[in-house]
């Protein structure tokens, strides 16, 4: 069954989400905390300072509240600009609706006479003095933004290289073994030769292939079953597997791809091949919470360095990495030795696709 996904990731963009609602909350501390520090200056009226803050407050939490909810509006039209266009264009509506905000508020308290701004001679300095603060605090900001977006961009540089190394790392042992596998069984079972030629094909398709942001967890699986049925050609029973995935898992959140068939090989060529008799490999997946919790367990020789093995080590690593680049702390991953066994265990959060009017094809898998 060819999977076709109507659904397309937003690439991160230079700035901040501020749709996100931790992202606004930040924002609004560090404008208060700048009502704060301008209130109880020294040179702050120590008669009015409690009344200047609760209105300044009011006046400076607007300010960023409207500011949050245009840049959340053009967020994505802001992120198509190159970087020093982009950051401009935020600094221009930090000072637009600064500017508006600054004479809605003194028009209004001389309407009503309220007393809250100054004179009317002072509208000139009362408005330089709102435009400097803001320009300011929003050079900081911005300053703040042009460092993160290059820190990003090195990280995801680093990420697309880890990826290209993993893909790279499908062993030319694999290969050649699975094409002798498959040369045996041509002349008696040549279905069988056909289904493993379909899987090998779609196995490279899938990791040569993979793009470096996201695919369905169904998609992951669907192509770590392929590559276990390939091994088990090669090493027949010696080689079991145990699928438990669970029904509450959402198979459509989206993760890196190269995630679990890296950590399923490693299972079984430091794990199933060194053992005589062989063994099982437990895939495990569960939901708890906002969370999938994700285990690989496999039999191990007691004499065998499974931990501090080279590529093993590399696999671990790089999927760590990775995970924690797509998903920040929300991501965890770590590895634990049990006298003859060996545990990997992932922890990530579900990542609902975004939905698109048109039709976004992903690697095409198929469920057999």
């Amino acid at each position: 069954m060819t999977e076709t996904n109507q659904t397309r990731e937003t690439e991160p963009g230079l700035l901040p989400d501020f749709c996100d609602f931790r992202v606004a909350f930040v924002a609004m501390v560090v404008a208060e905390l700048v009502v704060v520090v301008i209130a109880f200056s020294p040179y702050a009226d120590d008669m009015d300072r409690w009344r200047r803050l609760s209105v300044n407050s009011v006046f400076v939490q607007w300010i960023a509240i409207v500011t949050m909810g245009l840049l959340c509006w053009l967020r994505l039209k802001l992120n198509e600009l190159p970087l020093a266009r982009a950051l401009l264009a935020s600094f221009l509506i930090l000072l637009i609706v600064t500017g508006l905000a600054g004479h809605v508020a003194f028009w209004l308290d001389h309407v009503r006479n309220l007393g809250l701004t100054v004179p009317d001679q002072g509208y000139a300095q009362f408005m330089a003095s709102n435009l400097v603060i803001a320009g300011l605090v929003g050079a900081a900001a911005l300053r703040y933004l042009y460092v993160q977006a290059q820190w990003r961009r090195n990280i995801e540089a680093r990420a697309e290289a880890q990826l290209q190394a993993l893909q790279a790392r499908i062993r030319p042992h694999f290969l050649f073994n699975s094409m002798n596998t498959i040369a045996s069984l041509i002349r008696d079972h040549p279905e069988t030769a056909e289904d493993a030629i379909e899987d090998l094909s779609d196995l490279f398709r899938a990791a040569l292939s993979a793009p470096g942001g996201f695919i369905s967890l169904e998609t992951e699986l669907d192509m770590t079953r392929r590559y276990i049925r390939i091994e088990k050609l090669r090493l027949g029973e010696r080689l079991q597997v145990e699928w438990d995935i669970g029904d509450d898992v959402p198979t459509e959140s989206r993760i890196p791809p190269l995630i679990v068939q890296p950590l399923v090989e490693n299972a079984i060529y430091h794990g199933i091949q060194q053992l005589a008799k062989g063994g099982t490999v437990s895939i495990r997946a569960f939901r708890k919470g906002n969370d999938i919790h994700l285990s690989i367990d496999n039999p191990v020789r007691p004499d065998t360095v499974y931990s501090g093995a080279e590529g093993n080590r590399m696999a671990v690593d790089n999927i760590r990495e990775r995970l924690r680049h797509a998903f920040g702390g929300r991501a965890d991953m770590h590895a634990e030795r049990h006298e003859d066994r060996y545990q990997v265990m992932l922890k990530f959060p579900v990542r609902r696709p975004e939905r698109t009017p048109k039709n976004v094809p992903e690697n095409e898998s198929s469920d057999r």
